[in-house]
Formats: structure tokens, sequence, C-alpha cells
């Protein structure tokens, strides 16, 4: 099976350095979209009320979530089915603040905080730095890292039923052809991505952690020595 990238699905990274062109690939597939996103044990979303509109629905669920610590599983499929990578790692929410960390098969770590990105590599090692604004530009990580969430008339937001929601660019030349957000008992459960091309990404969160587990710590990077960035 080969190597590619899942710490970035949830992101958009231009000009990425391509020391490996699948692995780099497949992680765009988050960064980029209209959405990010992102999973949580004792972090409560609002519900919606019964009469509001999709799109209202959904930023009312997303803006309550402020905080997020779980673990999950990550399946990519090419446009037959057929799948491409397995991983798993966790997830650290504090918004601004996010820490998307893939434990296996290849560990990778993404940190966000008020500024900037950043995408470190342990077997490469190398950091690419990015400023936040740039990396997280219409992606499903800046769904779940701003402050304040506004989703424009560039997307349609249409319910699916049984609390999952879609979001479609309505830009042909969108990265991402669809966004799915599913919530389970005001909880996001799942996101689910499709490229254009009927790539798919399926993330699922589980074991929920109390939110009390996030440190500050989690947000940085404890770097040994010779590490390259860019």
């Amino acid at each position: 099976m080969r190597r590619v990238d899942a710490a970035l699905p949830i992101t958009r990274l231009n000009g990425l350095p391509s020391p490996r062109s699948t692995k780099a690939g497949a992680s765009r597939a988050l960064l980029r979209g209209a959405s990010v996103t992102p999973w949580f044990g004792a972090a409560l979303l609002a519900g919606a009320t019964a009469w509001a509109d999709p799109r209202s629905e959904l930023i009312e669920r997303i803006d309550a979530l402020t905080h997020l610590a779980a673990e999950f599983t990550q399946k990519q499929h090419d446009p037959s089915g057929v799948l491409l990578e397995e991983a798993k790692g966790f997830i650290r929410l504090q918004r601004p603040k996010l820490r998307w960390e893939v434990v296996s098969p290849y560990p990778q770590v993404v940190v966000a905080d008020q500024n900037e990105f950043k995408v470190y590599d342990p077997d490469l090692e190398q950091v690419i730095v990015r400023p936040l604004g740039e990396a997280l530009q219409d992606t499903p990580l800046a769904l779940l890292t701003r402050s304040t969430l506004s989703l424009s008339d560039d997307y349609e937001v249409r319910t699916l039923g049984n609390g999952a929601y879609s979001l479609r660019p309505a830009s042909d030349s969108a990265l991402i052809a669809e966004i799915v957000l599913s919530f389970a008992d005001k909880t996001l459960q799942a996101i689910d991505l499709r490229d254009p091309l009927g790539h798919t990404t399926h993330i699922r969160f589980r074991r929920f952690q109390d939110v009390s587990v996030i440190q500050s710590a989690d947000f940085g990077l404890d770097l040994p020595a010779g590490v390259e960035f860019y």
C-alpha cells in the first residue's frame, strides 16, 4: 500500500515541497475545500432550532464547537472505492488553536495557532510553516479554528437527515466537490470529503475525552536538532 499523507486532508497548502508527491497530494484533501473541522468528547454543540434553515443550523452547531479532544480514524479511497490508505491519530481543539496528529502508519503533526499553520514530518525531518489565513482559506479546518463562522453564498448547504450536513462549493474550480459533516447527540462524529475526480476521505471520531485533558503544550512542537523549515 503506497504512502499518502493523512495529516493534511483538512487543509490546503499551496507550494508544498515535493519530496513525496503521493503523500503531499493526498494530504491536501482536508486542507482544501469549503470547510475543516472536528470532534470532541465533552464539547457540546448548540442544538439547532427546528425552524432554522440548513445554513443557520450548521453555523450554530459549529460556532458552539470551541473545544474537542478525541481520537480519529481516516480512510482514503480512489474513485472505484479501492482503499489507498488508512490512518489513525488524535485531535486537540481549543479554538482558535488546533493539533491534528497522525500516529500511524506514518507520524505527522499539524499545529495551528492564531497566526501560523505548521506541518511537522518526523520522517522527512522538516517543518512547513504558512500564515494561518493562507493555509486554511476555504478549508475544512477553517470551520474549526475560526472564532466566528460565516458560510457565504459561495457554498450550497443542505441537510441530509440524521444530523448530516452537505456543503458544496458553487465554483467549478473548487478543489473539494463536497464536504459532509455528521453530528450525533450534538457532537461531531464524522467528516466525509469528495474531490471532483471522485476520490474520498472518510474521518470518524471516537473515544472522546473531557476537554480538561487539553494542555497549552499540545499546540507547540517539540522538535529535535537539525529539523529544516520551509
